[in-house]
């Protein structure tokens, strides 16, 4: 069987759990009271943590939807990367919170960025982490489903590795091919033909 690389998205989105900066452990925690005094005396809305997560970034990762909203309210970059160059909408969709990747997007987020470390988007963690209902709505806003990451893979690849047949079937359904025998050796090709509606 093929040998498949792996993204292994958990170490672009650790943090320290003694962060020690007060607006990123107020976020951390969800402490909207606190997160709002901060940034009413001052805090940088946009200041880079651990790991260069912002505040949206790790309020994303954590799936505070109201800190969420307050910081976008606060006008907070949509587009802030941490230092592995993700952004609050893969945050989001990495850890499947849904609502957070609706108001991502709704308010801007790029569903098709892979400006990244791994030059992958949101739908191939979507893809990758079983989130069907999250892919289903980048889809649906446009999210391109032949967008490669740094080793040629497409998010339907990325799911057939994982062997996720829900999602294998959801993205042929909606419109996903295959990709070619010799990229994905037969155990995975004949997988990712056999799943579909």
């Amino acid at each position: 069987m093929l040998r498949v690389p792996s993204l292994v998205w958990i170490f672009v989105f650790l943090v320290s759990p003694v962060l020690g900066d007060d607006l990123h452990e107020a976020i951390e925690s969800g402490d909207m009271a606190q997160v709002q005094a901060l940034i009413a005396a001052g805090a940088d809305v946009d200041a880079k943590g651990p790991n260069q997560a912002t505040p949206l970034i790790l309020a994303s990762l954590e799936g505070h939807s109201e800190v969420v909203k307050f910081l976008l309210d606060k006008d907070a970059n949509i587009g802030s990367r941490n230092e592995g160059g993700l952004t609050a909408l893969h945050a989001a969709t990495y850890r499947g919170h849904f609502e957070l990747v609706e108001i991502l997007v709704t308010e801007g987020a790029d569903l098709n960025d892979g400006d990244n470390r791994f030059q992958a988007t949101p739908l191939h963690m979507a893809a990758e982490e079983n989130h069907l209902e999250i892919a289903t709505f980048l889809i649906s806003h446009g999210a391109n489903m032949e967008a490669k990451e740094r080793n040629g893979y497409t998010p339907i690849t990325r799911a057939t590795f994982k062997e996720h047949a829900d999602m294998i079937a959801l993205l042929r359904q909606k419109g996903a091919e295959c990709q070619p025998k010799d990229l994905l050796g037969d155990y995975y090709y004949d997988m990712c033909m056999e799943n579909q509606n």
